[in-house]
């Protein structure tokens, strides 16, 4: 089945979407070659009217490709090319109402981004005045005789207004881009930000658990099995016990982006919270500039493994959770020596705060996982 549905693809992709501009230049060609006398005015319009008509059905239609999805945004950041299709609310053009809901597919694949709709209807209506054009002139072809001023007009015209309609299209495809980018940047600020991790004064409470057997490799596992797999960084400081891992991933059931940092140490001391934020930080830079992160809210959890507890833990524990605007940041420590999970916490529990430690909860492996037993 996965093999039909590859040969479906290259066939509809490279057959169609490529092989559409190659004819298109052959059949000029073959008009421009056979021309003469009267005829040969004629024929350098229908090949002109032939060439723009397939340029439209390849520009609008067949941008390109992306895994599992056609490239509607016609953009080279493949990320943001996935991000604006889905019809979630990871899609920051879903989010602001820029897609269309309960759209149904037709005979045309026609986009659901709404400024690539009303452009491609418009690529329609160009499509139809050029082919009644190739008709109209053809009939010159075959009687030999010169073409009208009026058609010379009108054919300038249409090619002017096709022209425009690229324009337009290359500028909304980056603006609703701009959009995409704009709403990651936002998102990902406070990330960017040194004091994020600062130990807490504040006496809050935060849940013990114990546990018999935890390896860091397979919260890493669960973590690619539970969500979409975005990227991954992985580093060792200056001891070979000091291990850094960060994981991104995609939550597609509760539409968010999920951060997972995992630091390995003896010892947690306060000069490894200023080389972890700064990995995040420098992690972060790199993937927003290159665009490979979602341009949704934020679950982030950082996990700390130590052999024994020390002070900077705890207050770390004291901090609890911590909500800012489309981010939320979870604090957990495993010591190794006691077997004890500690899970940040706040004074007043509510709904939101305990589904996000039972997904913590599942993320590690532990039970209970149903949230009216912890």
């Amino acid at each position: 089945m996965n093999h039909k549905k590859k040969l479906g693809d290259y066939i509809n992709v490279h057959v169609i979407a490529l092989g559409i501009v190659y004819l298109s230049v052959f059949v000029a060609l073959c008009f421009a070659g056979r021309s003469y006398g009267a005829e040969k005015h004629v024929s350098f319009w229908i090949a002109i009217n032939y060439l723009v008509l397939m340029l439209n059905i390849k520009f609008y239609w067949f941008p390109g490709r992306v895994p599992d999805r056609y490239n509607e945004l016609g953009l080279k950041s493949e990320k943001d090319n996935q991000i604006g299709v889905q019809e979630n609310f990871i899609n920051p053009l879903y989010r602001n109402g820029s897609i269309m809901h309960n759209k149904k597919c037709g005979f045309i694949r026609m986009s659901k981004i709404k400024g690539i709709y009303f452009l491609q209807i418009q690529a329609l209506i160009q499509i139809v005045l050029l082919f009644s054009l190739i008709l109209c002139e053809f009939l010159f072809v075959q009687r030999n005789i010169n073409i009208p001023f009026v058609i010379i007009v009108a054919n300038k015209g249409i090619l002017i207004y096709a022209f425009i309609g690229y324009a337009l299209l290359i500028g909304v495809r980056a603006y609703y881009h701009y959009l995409i980018d704009r709403e990651r940047k936002r998102i990902f600020r406070p990330l960017q930000e040194k004091g994020f991790l600062k130990p807490g004064t504040e006496a809050v409470k935060y849940d013990i658990l114990i546990f018999k057997y935890f390896s860091e490799n397979d919260t890493i596992k669960n973590f690619y099995r539970l969500y979409n797999y975005v990227d991954y960084f992985e580093m060792t400081m200056e001891q070979e016990s000091e291990r850094l891992s960060i994981c991104i991933g995609e939550d597609m059931c509760c539409f968010n982006t999920r951060i997972l940092v995992q630091f390995c140490t003896h010892k947690l001391q306060l000069k490894h919270i200023e080389k972890i934020e700064n990995a995040i930080q420098n992690f972060i830079k790199k993937g927003i500039k290159n665009k490979r992160f979602p341009a949704a809210p934020i679950f982030f959890t950082y996990i700390f493994y130590a052999d024994v507890a020390s002070k900077i833990l705890t207050e770390l524990m004291c901090k609890g959770i911590s909500y800012q605007k489309d981010i939320i940041i979870l604090p957990v420590a495993i010591i190794k020596s006691s077997h004890s999970i500690y899970i940040g916490g706040e004074l007043k529990e509510d709904a939101v705060y305990k589904n996000l430690k039972n997904d913590i909860l599942k993320l590690l492996e532990i039970i209970p996982l149903e949230s009216d037993l912890i």
